[in-house]
């Protein structure tokens, strides 16, 4: 079961009239998004290996829940990617079979939510560069 979280630039007439301006700031828009995603993807990857653990009955370590998922095999990790779709906004997601009992829990394991907490960790970052770049390509 993959997953995917969205970050969508929604509910402003005046911004979405500005990024399908003949000024060029969609394109502006959806280079940020790349970089922003990438940036995400980074945050995510980085703390998958830097997470804390606990260990199990059998001595193997374990990540905690409510935390970045410990990798074992590094497939997670490895298969965080993202997508941009125009200026519209950008989507993490993972496409391996268990990202999304990771993610959500199942009813034998708490979640580790590892795509929310680099989102939000990530947000003021990615609204940033989004307004540093707006600001440069309008010559603020």
């Amino acid at each position: 079961m993959g997953v995917g979280l969205e970050y969508k630039l929604e509910g402003s007439e005046h911004l979405k009239k500005l990024a399908t301006s003949t000024h060029g700031l969609g394109r502006v828009v959806q280079v940020s998004w790349h970089v922003a995603a990438k940036y995400i993807v980074n945050y995510i990857t980085s703390h998958m290996y830097s997470t804390g653990t606990q260990i199990d009955a059998s001595g193997t370590p374990r990540s905690l829940p409510g935390g970045f998922p410990r990798p074992q095999t590094g497939n997670l990790a490895s298969s965080i990617s993202y997508s941009v779709y125009g200026w519209q906004g950008f989507e993490i997601y993972s496409n391996v079979s268990y990202a999304g009992y990771l993610q959500t829990g199942t009813g034998n394991m708490e979640a580790r939510p590892y795509l929310t907490l680099g989102m939000e960790a990530s947000l003021v970052k990615v609204e940033q560069m989004l307004l540093k770049n707006l600001m440069k390509a309008l010559n603020v």
